[in-house]
C-alpha cells in the first residue's frame, strides 16, 4: 500500500454523549452497541475497498472506552489510535499508537499557531519515540494541505526524523 493507509474512523461520527466531551464510542453506549457499529463499519470498508484498508481503528474525537478497544481487538483490528493523554488500555492483541499533536488544536478557544504546533512537536521529539500527528478530514482545505506539506517536507529533510506507518508502530 505504500505511504497511503486507509483505516476505520468510527462508524457514523455521531456524538452519543449527553454530557461532557463528544464521543461516538463513549460510556453511554453498551459494549454490544459499540461492537455492532465497529463491525458494521468494518463490513462496509471491506465491501467498498476489499483488502486495501488496514486493521486500524480511530474513534471520532479520539476518545473511546475499554469496551471499544476490546470490541476492536475481537473484530481483528490490530491498532487503536487515540489521544495520547489517555492511559493505554493494554488489550491483548491490540497495539496503541497515540495522537500527540492535533493540527487543529485550540487553546482557550483560539487555534494554535504553526509556531505553537512546532513547539509541541519539538517537546515530544525531545522525549523520544514516535509522535502521532492528527489532521482533520473535514476541515483540510488547500491552504491547510499546503501547510501540512511544508511540515512533512521539513521533517523528511531532518536527519533525526523517520516516518513509519501506524501498523509498523502498533
Amino acid at each position: 500500500m505504500g505511504r497511503l493507509g486507509l483505516h476505520q474512523h468510527g462508524y457514523d461520527h455521531t456524538n452519543h454523549e449527553t454530557e461532557g466531551k463528544k464521543q461516538e464510542f463513549g460510556p453511554s453506549r453498551s459494549a454490544d452497541e459499540q461492537r455492532r457499529d465497529i463491525e458494521t463499519g468494518k463490513a462496509r470498508l471491506q465491501e467498498l475497498l476489499g483488502d486495501s484498508w488496514q486493521p486500524i481503528f480511530t474513534p471520532p474525537w479520539n476518545r473511546c472506552t475499554r469496551d471499544t478497544a476490546e470490541a476492536a481487538a475481537a473484530l481483528g483490528f490490530r491498532v487503536l489510535s487515540r489521544e495520547a493523554s489517555y492511559e493505554p488500555f493494554g488489550v491483548d492483541g491490540l497495539g496503541e499508537v497515540p495522537v500527540h499533536v492535533d493540527w487543529f488544536a485550540k487553546r482557550k478557544g483560539e487555534s494554535l499557531t504553526r509556531e505553537q504546533i512546532g513547539e509541541k512537536l519539538a517537546s515530544f521529539a525531545r522525549l523520544g519515540g514516535p509522535i502521532g500527528v492528527m489532521f482533520h478530514h473535514a476541515v483540510m482545505d488547500a491552504g491547510e494541505m499546503a501547510a501540512a506539506d511544508d511540515l512533512l517536507a521539513l521533517l523528511a529533510g531532518h536527519d533525526s526524523c523517520a516516518f513509519a506507518s501506524i501498523l509498523e508502530l502498533g
